[in-house]
């Protein structure tokens, strides 16, 4: 056992707290010229840590707010267990203060409210924070139709319908808009708080294929061999981006790079502020069906049953994964892992370390179309119209969630 005390700093911009908050209904206060940055602080005096707690600990150094909070959220949990013994955390506060253009702390408060408001100018306390601020929604594709279930409880809360086809791709923009892509060619962009359709965006002629969201820009990819750049705020189309010589499968953003893969085995790589092309990764022999980037690594999945990991600073290859015997659909990164899920019914855990296989995990009767990490929890979804909930630390099965159809993707948010 030991003794740790944590006390870390962040400076959150209200653009990264907004979001946190709209969903709860709440908003950061707009009558003062300053409020553009937090500085957050948790001090926390942890006694008879378990050497896994510890661990956990000091691997949140250099994480980012979100993250810390995220995976301290476990010790909060009355129910489960740290290591071998139960432990608690006690956190003494979170100190979230003003501060202005020139760094200078403005506002300051000295005994945590019993209710959370006014969140800039108040100390609160972590489980609390993590309790009305970080509650996780799961935004389900099931055949043509949208899910958003609670998902620590799986409860159903609302179904989306408008699409006429196959929904494909899901992702979160302002932190209170869902934009859903579909094989009807059409992106729908919905309101989070009234489950309203706010707009529908057409300019792709095939199936939409994957989402993604930067700063206020949706990227959008198509089996018409395109990918289109749309202004969030106004819904005009910015650009189009022709390149690719087959179907656009999967897109994916790291810094200012835009990067995307194709049925023409390729993976293209872009800046992001003027959309020209930096390179080209080849080494695939079948399409390019997922991507995913961890640090300044980049890893695409493919029909050719491989997983490729590449370096973005100097685009070169670093290790090929062999493992699946059919494609491999989705990719997600969780702490020191890679989670693959395949049309081979599998879903593979490596070590992206030493890029060694860990664990197959069996169950589904049908491809695994989907993957979504919730802390300890992997979330998987498939064509057999079953949603399995796994546990990370002992690879076993938690739960079944049987849906009425297809699940064609999932959204953690």
């Amino acid at each position: 056992m030991s003794t740790v005390t944590l006390e870390k700093v962040w400076k959150v911009p209200d653009s990264k707290l907004q979001p946190i908050l709209s969903r709860k209904g709440h908003e950061l206060s707009s009558n003062s010229a300053v409020n553009k940055t937090r500085v957050i602080q948790i001090y926390a005096d942890s006694r008879q840590l378990t050497d896994q707690a510890l661990t956990t600990y000091r691997s949140l150094e250099g994480k980012s707010f979100e993250e810390t909070v995220s995976n301290l959220s476990r010790y909060f949990n009355p129910e489960s267990s740290i290591g071998t013994t139960q432990s608690k955390t006690n956190i003494e506060k979170i100190s979230v203060k003003k501060i202005d253009d020139q760094n200078r702390i403005v506002g300051n408060s000295e005994h945590p409210p019993k209710r959370l408001l006014n969140l800039h100018l108040k100390e609160i306390n972590l489980a609390g924070l993590i309790g009305k601020y970080l509650e996780k929604y799961l935004y389900i594709a099931v055949d043509k139709n949208i899910e958003i279930r609670n998902a620590k409880t799986f409860e159903l809360i609302q179904t989306l319908k408008g699409h006429t086809s196959y929904v494909l791709s899901l992702a979160i923009a302002n932190g209170n808009q869902l934009i859903s892509g579909s094989a009807d060619t059409s992106i729908k962009v919905w309101d989070l708080k009234t489950y309203e359709l706010i707009q529908t965006l057409k300019g792709h002629t095939d199936w939409v294929s994957s989402l993604v969201v930067s700063d206020s820009r949706l990227i959008s990819s198509s089996y018409d061999n395109t990918i289109k750049v749309w202004d969030l705020k106004t819904f005009e189309l910015i650009q189009t981006l022709e390149g690719h010589t087959g179907s656009v499968k999967s897109l994916a953003v790291n810094d200012d790079q835009l990067i995307s893969g194709s049925y023409d085995t390729s993976v293209k790589i872009c800046d992001l502020k003027t959309f020209e092309l930096i390179q080209t990764l080849k080494g695939h022999t079948g399409y390019v069906s997922s991507l995913a980037v961890s640090g300044s690594r980049l890893i695409s999945g493919s029909s050719d049953k491989t997983i490729k990991v590449w370096d973005l600073k100097t685009f070169e290859l670093i290790q090929t994964l062999k493992g699946h015997t059919w494609t491999v659909n989705f990719l997600v990164i969780s702490s020191s892992q890679l989670i693959s899920g395949s049309n081979d019914k599998t879903i593979k855990v490596w070590d992206l370390e030493t890029f060694e296989l860990i664990r197959t995990l069996e169950g589904h009767t049908g491809y695994v179309t989907s993957l979504a990490v919730n802390n300890s929890q992997l979330i998987s979804g498939s064509d057999d119209k079953i949603i399995k909930i796994w546990d990370l630390r002992t690879f076993k099965l938690i739960r079944n969630i049987d849906m009425d159809s297809y699940v064609l993707f999932l959204l953690l948010n």
